[in-house]
């Protein structure tokens, strides 16, 4: 359920999902149910509701009872879901000392879940640098997580390690984009895609070509990146992803520069 969620996180019924299995974790006395449970509400919130004050309560909430039971992974998680809401809601300076804390968290744990959980939080933290402007460090730390990316790791399945490197691919793309880089973004951009194309994830798919679109766009290959471009609308707008607008905006650009 956790990883079909990610894969339909354009479905509003997660909000409800998670509430529920809040309220049984803590029925349950289950203190490390119920921290992981509110990390999957924050995350819901988030990501399917866009609501950013309603994640940051549910990560601080999580936090604070991972704290209590002394959970790692879940202090981790919940630092990292808090510093998402803090960068929707423009505290900056407050989201990158989260993920840095989060990172912290992650580090030191061998397991295959540590694993994933630090390179998810390294790639939240380059994308949040490169907002900030800081587009060398977050180039930088994705090198880093993609080398990571690259390397055993026991007990985590071929098909979840293809989806995470991909992740951090696409992140490397963005990185070099945020740089002017066109011809070095461009192939990262087209390995995520054929990851996410492979694994039939939709969402991540579109996402990826809004960005490898841009990419064409500045390597003056217009034809191309129309047709990149419109294929990443139509999957946005069908999974109601703000970045849709975006993509339109893309394709505006593209037009103004033909004509």
């Amino acid at each position: 359920m956790h990883w079909f969620s990610d894969l339909t996180q354009h479905w509003p019924q997660w909000l409800d999902v998670f509430r529920c299995s809040v309220h049984a974790a803590r029925a349950l006395g289950s203190p490390h149910e119920e921290a992981t449970h509110l990390n999957y509400l924050a995350w819901a919130h988030n990501f399917c509701a866009r609501d950013a004050p309603a994640a940051l309560e549910a990560a601080d909430r999580a936090l604070a009872v991972a704290r209590t039971c002394g959970d790692p992974l879940q202090t981790g998680w919940a630092l990292g879901y808090g510093a998402g809401a803090l960068r929707r809601l423009g505290r900056m300076d407050e989201a990158v000392a989260r993920l840095r804390a989060s990172a912290d968290c992650h580090r030191d744990n061998p397991t295959a879940k540590g694993r994933l959980a630090l390179l998810t939080t390294l790639n939240a933290l380059g994308e949040t640098l490169g907002q900030l402007g800081r587009a060398d460090e977050a180039l930088e730390l994705h090198l880093n997580s993609l080398e990571a990316s690259r390397q055993g790791h026991p007990g985590l399945t071929p098909h979840m390690l293809t989806i995470h490197r991909a992740i951090t691919l696409r992140h490397l793309g963005n990185a070099f984009t945020a740089l002017g880089r066109w011809q070095e973004a461009e192939p990262s951009l087209r390995q995520a895609l054929t990851a996410f194309e492979e694994a039939d994830v939709p969402i991540w798919s579109g996402l990826v070509r809004l960005g490898l679109g841009r990419v064409l766009r500045h390597l003056d290959r217009p034809s191309e990146a129309r047709t990149v471009l419109t294929a990443a609308l139509h999957t946005l707008t069908a999974h109601h992803h703000p970045l849709q607008a975006e993509a339109a905006t893309e394709l505006r650009t593209l037009d103004r520069t033909r004509y």
